[in-house]
């Protein structure tokens, strides 16, 4: 009987042992899984570094582009001056244009005047 109880506690034991090993098989498993996810954490960080980037890119394309609008409204602005003064010299053409006329009527009245002078005389 006692060899036969030393065979069940050693069986007991040999479970004992196996039991060990099986929770030491899944205490390696939970590190296994711990390493992996702190890769998959270590992934969002890169990746919400990256998203980062991208939005201070975007942020930085918005203000060349707000730049190049602000250079495109003083081109317009400088275009409508330029327009502007093309106008106000078509005035003064005009002004010089109409005193020439006038001096062209001055002149033909001094003429009429010498013509009748002329007549006079004669």
């Amino acid at each position: 009987m006692v060899a036969i109880l030393e065979v069940k506690i050693s069986q007991k034991i040999a479970m004992v042992a196996i039991l060990e090993v099986k929770i030491s098989q899944r205490i390696a498993m939970v590190a296994i899984l711990e390493v992996k996810i702190s890769q998959k954490v270590a992934m969002v960080a890169i990746l919400e570094v990256k998203i980062s980037q991208k939005i201070a890119m975007v942020a930085i394309l918005k203000v060349k582009i707000s730049q190049r609008i602000a250079m495109v409204t003083i081109l317009e602005v400088k275009i409508s001056q330029r327009i502007a003064m093309v106008a106000i010299l078509e005035v003064k053409i005009s002004q010089r244009i109409a005193m020439v006329a006038i001096l062209e009527v001055m002149i033909s009245q001094k003429i009429a005047m010498v013509t009748i002078l002329e007549v006079k005389i004669s």
